[in-house]
């Protein structure tokens, strides 16, 4: 149902929207499934996880840190959506989207 990741749960069933304003601020509204995604800033800006597995399957993940896709050993289990199969949409995904989430932030020691 989401592009990436899994729909917002509450108790067993995905939590229902028709706007933005329904969802957390780090999901946003599918309009077309009618539930709560999580934003590709909030993917992008998950840190590495590796997994807990045994295997070792080439991977890729967004750091956020230094705005780009990095390569990683996958596990095969038990890792984040920030995990991409390759380096291509790992970029595609990510390109505009710590822009997006940095520009939404408000300024240090601004008001609410």
């Amino acid at each position: 149902q989401c592009e990436r990741g899994i729909p917002l749960r509450v108790g067993e069933e995905a939590q229902r929207c028709q706007t933005n304003g329904q969802c957390p601020s780090s999901y946003e509204c599918r309009v077309d499934q009618g539930v709560c995604c999580p934003r590709k800033q909030t993917i992008c800006a998950q840190p590495l996880r590796v997994g807990d597995c045994t295997e070792s399957v080439k991977r890729y993940w967004y750091n956020a840190k230094a705005k780009q896709c990095q390569m990683f050993e996958y596990t095969g289990c038990q890792g984040n959506d920030n995990n991409f199969e390759t380096v291509l949409d790992c970029q595609s995904f990510c390109k505009n989207a710590i822009r997006e989430f940095c520009s939404t932030k408000k300024p240090l020691g601004s008001k609410l």
